[in-house]
């Protein structure tokens, strides 16, 4: 089978993906509150990656007052805009995946129930 929300391929077995979606219930409720939770902390992440960068500037003015921060700012500014830049981007990836996968559980669920014809 495979998941009309994460179009990710997953044997008959399978009672539900993990992004949420219920094949035996073709249910998309949880799997629609779970990505708008997934994507709240993509946003999350995403302002902590600014606010890690942001404090990178404060750092700079300290080090240029005197060359005992020399050896601190070698390590810990390059550590920090690192780990600030890393956030960033995990946080961008993981929002575009939550916003593109609850676009999709969003139009299956305006979709009309199929009849069948005898």
């Amino acid at each position: 089978m495979k998941c009309p929300i994460c179009e990710v391929e997953w044997p008959a077995t399978v009672s539900s993906c993990p992004c949420g979606y219920a094949f035996t219930l073709a249910s998309l409720r949880h799997a629609i509150t779970r990505l708008r939770g997934a994507r709240a902390s993509a946003i999350t992440l995403q302002a902590c990656g600014v606010i890690t960068l942001a404090t990178v500037l404060p750092w700079l003015t300290i080090v240029s007052g005197g060359s005992s921060w020399i050896i601190v700012a070698t390590i810990l500014i390059p550590m920090q805009a690192v780990g600030g830049l890393t956030m960033l981007a995990r946080g961008s990836a993981r929002l575009a995946t939550a916003t593109r996968q609850l676009r999709a559980a969003k139009q299956l669920a305006q979709l009309p129930v199929a009849r069948v014809i005898e």
